[in-house]
Parts: C-alpha cells; sequence; structure tokens
C-alpha cells in the first residue's frame, strides 16, 4: 500500500461548527434587517455549515416574504462558485420575528472537511479522500467519493464511502483490514 497519497494532519477533539464571527461581516445582517435579509443569513449560514467552511465570497438571495407561518420560500445561494438552494418553511411568528426550518439542496462536501470528519470518526491521523476540493452531492446517495485512513501503529487501513446529509458527511460502510502493510 503507498501512503505517499495520506495527509497527516492531527485528530480533531470534535466535529465543531462554523461560528458566527467565523464569517465575514458583509455577509452577516446588522441591526434592524429585514426579513429578506435575515433569511438570506440564514441561507448562507446553512450551506457554510454542511461544507464546514467559510467562502468570503459567498452571495445569497432569498424572495421577499410576508413572514407568515406555514409560508415557504426557496433561497439560492452560490458557495464556492457552485448554486445550492435553501428552502425554508416559516413555522411559526409574524413578519420580521418568525422561526422557521430549512434545508439545503443539493448539498456542499469540501475535502478539507470531509477528511477531517474521517479523521474524527476513524481517530487515524493519515487521510485521504478521493474527490475534488467542493463536491456537489444529493443527500442519502453514495457520492462516488472513498475516504481512506491508515494507522501506522495498528497496520490498519480502513475505507469508507461517503454519503452527504443535512449534518455534513457521514460513513455509513466503514470497512477496516489489519496488518496492511506500508509502501512508500
Amino acid at each position: 500500500m503507498d501512503t505517499s497519497e495520506f495527509d497527516q494532519a492531527p485528530i480533531p477533539d470534535g466535529i465543531s461548527s462554523l461560528l458566527e464571527e467565523d464569517f465575514p461581516e458583509e455577509l452577516k445582517p446588522g441591526n434592524g434587517a429585514s426579513l429578506t435579509d435575515k433569511m438570506t443569513w440564514n441561507a448562507v449560514e446553512a450551506v457554510a455549515q454542511i461544507g464546514g467552511k467559510v467562502d468570503p465570497d459567498t452571495e445569497g438571495q432569498c424572495p421577499e416574504i410576508e413572514g407568515r407561518t406555514g409560508e415557504t420560500a426557496t433561497c439560492t445561494v452560490r458557495y464556492f462558485g457552485e448554486e445550492f438552494e435553501y428552502r425554508l418553511e416559516v413555522t411559526s411568528g409574524e413578519g420580521v420575528l418568525i422561526q422557521s426550518t430549512g434545508t439545503v439542496a443539493p448539498l456542499p462536501l469540501t475535502r478539507e472537511t470531509v477528511a477531517d470528519h474521517f479523521r474524527f470518526q476513524t481517530t487515524f491521523e493519515h487521510v485521504t479522500c478521493d474527490m475534488d476540493d467542493l463536491v456537489v452531492a444529493e443527500e442519502g446517495v453514495e457520492t462516488g467519493v472513498v475516504c481512506r485512513a491508515w494507522s501506522p501503529e495498528h497496520s490498519a487501513l480502513t475505507t469508507a464511502d461517503v454519503v452527504a446529509s443535512q449534518s455534513g458527511p457521514e460513513f455509513p460502510n466503514i470497512e477496516t483490514e489489519y496488518n496492511a502493510v506500508e509502501k512508500g
């Protein structure tokens, strides 16, 4: 097995979410922002949370709504050059003060985030995922991306297909081969 393609990085302490301060100020709605601006911020934040990293050039656009319970809207977010939809439904409230739920489709998977999630799940520092920097994926469907993690201490090679979800990458079919031999 050729281990030269594996990137070594520390195993994350956990799977963390992006914080509001991680985003550029110009993406955040200010005090007194309109409902449309607040919805746009929610859409941009939701896409970035799934992708696991901030694109400072992200752009979002949402239609105007009245903010009535049961009302729905579809926002568009451009994230690392790809377009994603954020579908929201107003679940309670009225006007500017509303509660809503939303889903992103398709889903963004970034190489760095997928690798970190796999590192955390396998507890191996050496990981490689055969993917571009960004993969656009459908929820719950195998993406064609395969990640592998190598543990020289255990001579173990762990492999898994990647599936996209609203909470980020998942690895439903993990297989580990012990006594794998390192070459490279």
